[in-house]
């Protein structure tokens, strides 16, 4: 089984990053969460230790579909059989310096799911932007 598809028969175990990875990370990092089906970045997020492992389980407890356009999309595509792709962007950043680096990306990205646009970033919606 290679690493991107899960296991048969049910959830995967919860993902567990070691605790030299996250020191070597930090003390932020930019990730993105790629659909490996398409190679799609679908969304952005600034974190510090283990948070970019977080959406998988946050995909598994959310009780329905619509809660979220990111989980909802994790969940098609481990209905698909895979996992999405993790791939960190920066890291050793400064707080300051990963909020800049995930609001460029997040104003450059048209394909996001993400509900926040980043900070100092104008409101996604908006349609003036």
């Amino acid at each position: 089984m290679s690493g991107q598809e899960r296991p048969r028969g049910g959830r995967s175990a919860s993902p567990r990053l070691p605790s030299e990875v996250g020191t070597r990370l930090g003390p932020f990092y930019v990730y993105v969460l790629v659909d490996p089906r398409s190679d799609e970045v679908f969304y952005v997020g600034k974190g510090t230790g283990a948070r970019l492992l977080a959406h998988g389980l946050a995909a598994d407890l959310a009780s329905e579909r619509g809660q979220s356009r990111k989980l909802d999309r994790i969940r098609e595509i481990r209905a698909a059989g895979t996992e999405p792709r993790l791939e960190i962007v920066r890291h050793a950043l400064d707080e300051a310096q990963a909020l800049l680096v995930e609001a460029a990306l997040i104003d450059c990205l048209t394909t996001l799911t993400n509900e926040v646009a980043g900070h100092g970033v104008a409101d996604r919606s908006d349609p003036s932007r």
